[in-house]
């Protein structure tokens, strides 16, 4: 899972847990306490999906979740770190810059944080590569947002631990143990009220909560003889195979439906689903305790409200577990802390284990450089004979051996041994130091491999950035002014009722409403769709209109009346009521009987009914999720 951190000019702080599958959210600052927020749905999770069919039509989020379902060819799951592309127009790290833009624009508007310089601190997997960690930056980049630094999400839950004083006065030693939907991770920490230090870390990113999942997917569909013969029916399945698996927590026995068929889960079959983790936490445990000693252990991650993993480790670590830190908040509020420059801490020495290793390579020669045992402010120095025109290259052995970096070193003499040193920087890369002969400095010549993006590559990501943001932008815009032809229409239906379905009038409208679409439609396609062009639209129709149903004079005095009146406060309930409408519109959710209502009431309708009404799609987005979507 990743996690991010945003630090803002005006002291607030936004850490957020950017999980494979769920993101979470916390804010805090000086003066405002650290605390766990919701998105615009009210939800505590935010699905990480992203959805695209074209550049006026794509989201992240909520928005993304029932489009997934339907058009999975459509939908990638988890933030891609790569250059490679996505439904043939995006790249991978496009994306996520994409992600993460949507991401701060929620956090701003439900929080109510002005748009402001943002600072960001990412807390990334402790498996990224760090060819992965260079695709985030450039995804920063390309964005346009600040990040300054990055951390792991093994650190971040021991920073609220420490803050804000969740263990005892006689407890100086804890671990973690993380199960979560993309791996296991167990972390142990020595700490006082001033220090932190990681002494322990293991992880493996291959096995979690999505092995239960596809276990138990095996398993229902063997017992239930199941053919599954395409990805939206295998989301299907897995989507309630997922809400079993939650029920299960709490109850012996979880019942749905899939294809008439009446499908039974036990915590048994979740237990058996479980091996690949018993294993490993087996592993880790063993290693944790032969390690360091723990006075305490805290579990995170949303696998580990699975009853049968909580027993599981209770047996093998024999010692009092606490229960201090929520499972969903811990790395988010954390990453908040972290922010120790904006956020008052009394920590004054952090030290964390590296979660890579690297080599280098020169003149045939390997040198150990970073290993799982290094901490992030090591500064390894190695000793090389080299020339100017020999290519000095940094590898990833964590990472299949790859290149993540050739350099030359550039001295005043090549007759002495160059002392060339390493650090990690503020992006948890290495980075090579510049070189020293006899205490004199020289400097280092970096080399494109060719997985890097390139300057000119970044500016073409930064350009298609923008234009679909102002596409999605503009087509959210020309739906609002289209709503006001649509409420005329529906007002003019509604006035036709009197007359029969088989009254002339219907056929006559019919050929009106053809070439009121056309006249919008071309306004659209021209790209000089403005107020000014719609309302002479709207003013056109009003007069093709007015031959065939005679409006009262009631009606238009009731109009007239209310045209252009609204206070401020009432314009922005009308805004809310119609961003909620478009986000129930793309998630499938029923709308029909609200445009009705807008058709015929919204000129009239107090503050009150309006509110009232965003109430109403709230509760049926809230329902949609949950028939498609549940995060462990």
């Amino acid at each position: 899972m990743f996690l991010i951190l945003i630090q803002l000019s005006l002291s607030a702080v936004v850490g957020i847990d950017l999980g494979s599958d769920t993101i979470k959210v916390s804010v805090g600052s000086r003066t405002l306490p650290v605390h766990f927020v919701r998105n615009s749905y009210n939800h505590e999770l935010t699905p990480n999906r992203f959805y695209y069919q074209d550049k006026r039509h794509w989201g992240f989020g909520e928005s993304a979740v029932d489009q997934c379902m339907l058009h999975p060819d459509k939908c990638v799951t988890s933030l891609p770190l790569n250059k490679n592309y996505y439904f043939g127009t995006l790249k991978g790290y496009e994306i996520t810059a994409l992600s993460l833009l949507q991401i701060l624009q929620d956090v701003k508007n439900s929080e109510n944080i002005p748009d402001d310089e943002l600072k960001v601190v990412i807390a990334i997997p402790p498996s990224m590569t760090n060819r992965e960690k260079s695709y985030l930056y450039s995804a920063f980049t390309a964005a346009g947002i600040l990040c300054i630094q990055f951390v792991t999400t093994t650190f971040a839950p021991i920073e609220l631990y420490v803050a804000e004083k969740r263990y005892s006065t006689f407890s100086h030693s804890v671990a973690f143990i993380d199960i979560g939907h993309s791996g296991v991770r167990v972390s142990g920490f020595d700490f006082n009220n001033e220090k932190i230090i990681q002494s322990f870390g293991e992880f493996n990113d291959n096995f979690g909560g999505k092995t239960i999942d596809e276990n138990l997917l095996k398993i229902v569909t063997k017992r239930y003889r199941l053919k599954i013969d395409n990805e939206k029916s295998r989301l299907h399945l897995l989507s309630d195979i997922k809400k079993a698996k939650e029920t299960l927590t709490v109850q012996p026995k979880a019942t749905f439906t899939f294809r008439d068929k009446s499908i039974s889960l036990t915590r048994t079959d979740v237990e058996n689903s479980c091996q690949e983790i018993t294993r490993e936490l087996t592993t880790m445990i063993k290693h944790l305790r032969q390690k360091m000693k723990i006075d305490t252990f805290q579990l995170l991650g949303g696998c580990s409200r699975i009853p049968y993993l909580q027993n599981f480790i209770d047996r093998n670590l024999n010692i009092r577990a606490h229960k201090h830190l929520d499972v969903n908040s811990a790395v988010s509020m954390g990453a908040c802390y972290g922010a120790f420059n904006e956020i008052p801490s009394r920590i004054k020495t952090r030290e964390a284990l590296l979660t890579f290793e690297t080599i280098l390579r020169c003149n045939g020669n390997i040198y150990k450089i970073f290993t799982y045992n290094s901490k992030d402010n090591s500064n390894p120095v190695v000793s090389v004979r080299t020339n100017e025109n020999h290519l000095l290259s940094l590898v990833e052995t964590s990472d299949a051996d790859f290149e993540f970096s050739k350099f030359s070193l550039q001295t005043y003499s090549y007759i002495y041994p160059i002392e060339l040193g390493f650090t990690v920087n503020y992006y948890l890369m290495p980075v090579p130091d510049a070189p020293l002969i006899n205490g004199v400095e020289g400097t280092t010549l970096f080399e494109r491999i060719g997985w890097e993006v390139e300057p000119n590559e970044l500016q073409k990501s930064k350009d298609l950035i923008y234009d679909l943001i102002s596409n999605i932008n503009q087509r959210l815009r020309n739906e609002k002014k289209a709503n006001t032809i649509e409420e005329y229409k529906l007002k003019v239906q509604n006035k036709l009722k009197k007359y029969g379905i088989f009254n002339w009038r219907h056929l006559a409208l019919s050929g009106i409403y053809m070439y009121i679409d056309y006249q919008y439609n071309q306004c659209l396609d021209e790209g000089e769709c403005n107020d000014r062009k719609v309302n002479d639209i709207l003013r056109q129709f009003k007069q093709l209109v007015k031959y065939i149903v005679k409006e009262d004079e009631e009606d238009e005095n009731v109009e007239q009346k209310f045209t252009g009146y609204s206070s401020a406060s009432r314009k922005k309930s009308i805004e809310k009521l119609y961003n909620m409408l478009e986000v129930c519109k793309v998630a499938g959710t029923q709308t029909d009987d609200i445009e009705r209502w807008i058709a015929q009431n919204l000129r009239t309708a107090t503050e009150e009914e309006i509110i009232e009404n965003i109430g109403v799609l709230k509760e049926r987005g809230r329902r949609a999720q949950n028939r498609y979507y549940h995060d462990l």
